[in-house]
């Protein structure tokens, strides 16, 4: 009877002693061989939870905190236009006339200060021109004055050298006698056109 107890735990016995004997094998492996408890690594991290994948993870983190102003952005002007769908179509159209009246405004504004500008060249352009008419009318008052008293001969050299239209306007305002006598003394085809000017001003 105590043989075939003894028979009936020999099984159990020798299945523990297997296992024992298993995971030894194992140990004495792996310490041989390091490469496969590195292999076995990954295997034991792919059994965290997402949860533990999430919080290990700064790249999913600085994404959700990224998401956070672009969220808040996007209320914002969500706020901005629910501001503007308040409004009825008379009151948009009274602030689009409004900004236009304001545009037209700073617009007429900018066109008064050229135009006042302009104005104020203009006033300095006709001073400057009166005084140039001045001091012409002054130098043919004395040219005027000189051709008079000078003998035509000697005359008439300075006056081979003027401009014709500006001889024609001096001897308009001479005496017609003396200009007679310096004419002949000029080149033969300047004085010829003078005469010419002088007779069809007549």
């Amino acid at each position: 009877m105590k043989n075939k107890r003894n028979l009936k735990g020999a099984p159990i016995f020798i299945l523990v002693a297997a296992i024992i004997l298993a995971k030894l094998g194992i140990s004495l492996v792996l310490m041989a061989q390091p490469d496969l408890q590195v292999n076995l690594e990954p295997g034991m991290a792919m059994a965290q939870t997402p949860e533990e994948d999430a919080a290990a993870d700064p790249a999913n983190q600085e994404g959700r905190d990224s998401t956070a102003p672009a969220a808040a952005m996007g209320e914002s002007e969500a706020a901005a236009e629910d501001s503007n769908m308040a409004l009825t179509p008379e009151e948009m159209e009274a602030h689009k006339l409004e900004r236009e009246r304001k545009e037209l405004e700073l617009l007429r504004t900018e066109v008064e200060g050229k135009i006042a500008e302009l104005e104020a060249i203009q006033k300095e352009i006709y001073a400057q021109l009166e005084q140039l008419e001045g001091a012409f009318n002054a130098r043919e008052k004395h040219l005027i004055k000189i051709l008079s008293e000078m003998p035509a001969k000697k005359s008439a050299p300075m006056i081979d050298k003027l401009e014709i239209d500006l001889v024609v306007k001096l001897f308009a305002k001479m005496k017609s006698d003396k200009v007679a006598s310096i004419l002949p003394y000029l080149e033969p085809v300047k004085a010829a056109e003078i005469g010419e000017k002088l007779a069809s001003r007549q």
